[in-house]
This record gives C-alpha cells, sequence and structure tokens, in this order.
C-alpha cells in the first residue's frame, strides 16, 4: 500500500488498530484475562496489522479488513504457537532449548549457564520445557475404545469455524497466485494433481513441486 508521507501511513495505521481489537476480543477474550495482558496482544496484533499494509494491494479492489484480520490473527497464534499444557514457550525459550540441548553433548549444566548467561535453575527449567508436538494422525482412545485420531477430536469443519477460516486465510495469503490456486483445487475442490496441471496447462510433476513448495510455506508461517 503507497502513502505519500510516513505520517499519512501513521495515520491509517491509527485508524484500523480498532481491527486489533475486534481480533482479539473475538478470539482471545478468555485468553488474556488468564495467560497474559490485553496490551502484549494488542501488540503482537499491531505488528500484523502493520504487515498487512506493507503488502495490501490496493488494485485487487479487496477490502481492507478482510485482508487484514488475517494477519492479525496469524502474529497473534504464531506467537504462542509453543503453548503446551497451559504453559506458553515464546521463540526465545524453544531457541534456547535447542541450543542447550546440544551444548549439553559436551559441557555441563553449570558450563552452559556461565556461557549463556543464566543461572542453572533456568537452564534445567528451560532443558525440562516439553515442546514436543502430537502426529494428527495419531489414534487417540476414549473410554477404552478407538476413538479415531487426534485431527478428529479437534475443531468444527472449516466452513463452521470462524477462527479456523480466518487462520487458513492468513496461510493461503503468504502464497503467491498460483500456488494458491493449486492448493485450493488440490485440497478443497478434491481434484487431482493432473487435473489441475491440464488446467492450467502444466505436467503433474510441475504440480507436485508446486504444492510441495506452498505446503512448506505455509508450514513455515504455521
Amino acid at each position: 500500500m503507497e502513502f505519500k508521507s510516513k505520517e499519512e501511513k501513521d495515520n491509517f495505521i491509527l485508524a484500523n488498530i480498532k481491527l486489533v481489537d475486534f481480533v482479539i476480543n473475538r478470539r482471545f477474550a478468555g485468553y488474556y484475562k488468564n495467560e497474559c495482558t490485553y496490551d502484549d496482544l494488542k501488540q503482537i496484533g499491531i505488528i500484523g496489522l502493520i504487515k498487512s499494509v506493507d503488502n495490501f494491494d490496493e488494485s485487487k479492489d479487496n477490502k481492507f479488513s478482510t485482508y487484514a484480520i488475517p494477519y492479525i490473527l496469524g502474529d497473534i497464534l504464531k506467537e504462542f504457537r509453543g503453548k503446551r499444557n497451559g504453559i506458553v514457550y515464546g521463540r526465545k525459550i524453544t531457541t534456547n532449548k535447542y541450543k542447550i540441548e546440544e551444548m549439553l553433548l559436551s559441557m555441563t549444566p553449570k558450563e552452559i549457564a556461565k556461557k549463556m548467561d543464566m543461572t542453572i535453575k533456568d537452564v534445567e527449567e528451560i532443558r525440562s520445557a516439553d515442546l514436543t508436538v502430537t502426529s494428527l494422525d495419531k489414534k487417540c482412545y476414549k473410554d477404552g475404545c478407538l476413538a479415531g485420531t487426534y485431527a478428529d477430536t479437534l475443531s468444527p469443519s472449516y466452513e463452521e469455524d470462524y477462527d479456523t477460516n480466518m487462520y487458513i486465510e492468513y496461510l493461503l495469503s503468504r502464497l503467491d497466485e498460483r500456488e494458491r490456486y493449486v492448493i485450493e483445487e488440490i485440497f478443497y475442490n478434491n481434484c487431482s494433481q493432473q487435473q489441475v496441471g491440464l488446467k492450467i496447462g502444466v505436467g503433474q510433476m510441475q504440480i507436485s513441486r508446486i504444492m510441495r513448495k506452498a505446503l512448506k510455506k505455509m508450514k513455515a508461517c504455521a
């Protein structure tokens, strides 16, 4: 999005901060009351708002609010993607955990604490943080009976879940037009790679490469 001056851009951002408030109140009302402050979420959401302003293309005739909300929601969810069992692990803790685990191969916790300017207690707490992600395909049981996979027990369908809809839209917005078309045709319209290839005039192997690249992009933003 282009502006004549920094002041004009700042004023536009200020005029649309209400979108950040909308996302927080709509999606995180209970969260900030129990886990963090409203201002914490708002600061993260404003970063998403600024990104949406920088990337918004007025020539495509999209409504700005529709474009911005997935960015705002996506940045807030990304910041807290390390949440496990009610504990929030930020990026710094996640990064330090991997560093500590690597250094433990040749150093003691005391040596690591000194090198990283931490207390031994900090090193042990970060080391014990559980960042394990369970596969969505893993079988889960209820009352001793197979209840399906973890994916089956999660949120409602795409059409029924407003928040999931917004987050998926955020991930799709990170793709270029061809990548997005391929993903939507394969996963939403149940087309085969060969069918999609015929539609855009490329071979099945090329569609496969486009799909893998697009999924890698989406995974990196998730």
